[in-house]
């Protein structure tokens, strides 16, 4: 935001010939946590895993973040295991 990184997604993928990427992590400046930045970055996220016939996000949500959860779900993974979040048919 006005050439200031206020949040940053770190993804890989399991192998070069894998269908899936790993959400290693998401930080977002506290200043600017709850005004869709997180939103923002997994919709680019999204939209390149779409054209990279991507099949699946998965991530790790700590259980004491709550803010993490609702992004997540916001987003339209769906928690499984308690702290794996995974979306699918995006």
């Amino acid at each position: 935001m006005d050439g200031e990184i206020v949040g940053m997604l770190l993804v890989s993928k399991h192998s070069c010939y894998s269908k899936r990427l790993f959400v290693d992590y998401i930080a977002i400046n506290p200043v600017y946590q709850g005004k869709g930045v997180g939103l923002l970055l997994y919709k680019a996220l999204i939209n390149k895993a779409k054209k990279s016939e991507i099949a699946v996000i998965k991530a790790l949500i700590s259980l004491d973040n709550p803010n993490s959860i609702k992004l997540h779900e916001k987003v339209g993974f769906h928690l499984k295991d308690r702290k794996e979040a995974v979306l699918e048919r995006f």
